[in-house]
């Protein structure tokens, strides 16, 4: 389970709202007038710069080779499989479960996953 929260990056929105702060006029208007950028917020409220929060068009988003939604989705689906195995393992002393970890009654005797992290 611990690698379901690492390989799970590669899942990741990258198309997420940034941050730049621009003094340079020209390049302000360079970015308002690029089609690839949505400005969402800009703050003029500075006398020599001003602050822009922008997003890349979902359309011309080119994404980021180090993100894989197929590969996340194949991690994640047999991390649920691992995490089902083993709650039929140790069926009803399980209290509670989420998708990454089981809280159950330990017992003497009786199944126990074999280490902390799955």
């Amino acid at each position: 389970m611990l690698l379901k929260s690492f390989w799970g990056r590669f899942g990741m929105n990258t198309n997420k709202t940034q941050y730049k702060v621009i003094s340079n006029p020209l390049e302000w208007i360079e970015m308002v007038s690029d089609d690839q950028f949505i400005i969402h917020k800009a703050d003029f409220s500075h006398e020599n710069y001003v602050q822009v929060f922008y997003s890349s068009d979902v359309d011309m988003h080119e994404g980021n080779s180090q993100k894989s939604v197929v590969l996340a989705a194949f991690v994640t689906c047999h991390a649920i499989l691992k995490l089902y195995e083993e709650l039929k393992k140790i069926d009803k002393r399980v209290l509670y479960f989420d998708t990454d970890s089981i809280i159950y009654i330990r017992s003497p005797c009786q199944y126990r996953p074999p280490c902390d992290y799955l």
